[in-house]
């Protein structure tokens, strides 16, 4: 198809944090196993007897998920018996997921536009692995011109049209649709009807 897109801004945003994620597989791993752990009766229990914080286990299908583990995890932690050397990493994680999670939040909103940009350069800018998928050129990126056209005219700067010359457009006139249009008056409905 040669119709320039824009493709999902959310679903770029999932993909460069679920190749993250896989780079700490084995330390979520070992903090599921901990939660599932503590979800036992026995465990259960004496953990009720120090906080009302329940554990909770991430789901595969959403990321979101092993961010909100991670963040009862370290809620949990001052209830637990932890050494902190072993933890230095997983709280560099959910540090850059709670990032990942505000641009996420960000997206889900009503007014998100095409401005989401600067909110992927803030997340390159701190973790250059997320460039794989948020990059403006990132190989995930249908048509990497038309979206920064689009950029450039939602900031209100001057269009490069040069850069359309490279997006290949169909004629749009030859598949015109005519439309009907609807009456909204008594003359009008005469006017089609005749």
């Amino acid at each position: 198809m040669d119709i320039p897109r824009i493709g999902c801004a959310s679903h770029r945003l999932s993909r460069a944090v679920a190749a993250q994620l896989k780079e700490h597989a084995d330390d979520l791993d070992l903090v599921q196993t901990l939660m599932l752990k503590l979800r036992t009766l026995t465990k259960s229990a004496k953990l009720r007897l120090k906080t009302s914080l329940r554990p909770i286990i991430r789901q595969q299908t959403r990321w979101g998920s092993n961010f909100a583990m991670l963040n009862r995890f370290f809620e949990l932690l001052p209830f637990l018996d932890a050494n902190d050397e072993e933890f230095a990493r997983l709280k560099n994680l959910l540090g850059e997921l709670k990032e990942a999670e505000s641009v996420s939040k960000a997206l889900q909103g009503g007014d998100v536009n095409l401005l989401v940009r600067v909110c992927f350069d803030g997340l390159i800018a701190k973790k250059e692995s997320y460039s794989t998928y948020l990059a403006p050129r990132a190989e995930n990126v249908h048509s990497p011109e038309f979206e920064s056209g689009c950029v450039r005219v939602l900031k209100g700067q001057a269009l490069r049209w040069r850069l359309f010359l490279s997006v290949p457009l169909r004629k749009v006139s030859d598949r015109v649709m005519v439309t009907r249009r609807e009456p909204r008056s008594l003359s009008d409905f005469k006017s089609v009807a005749a």
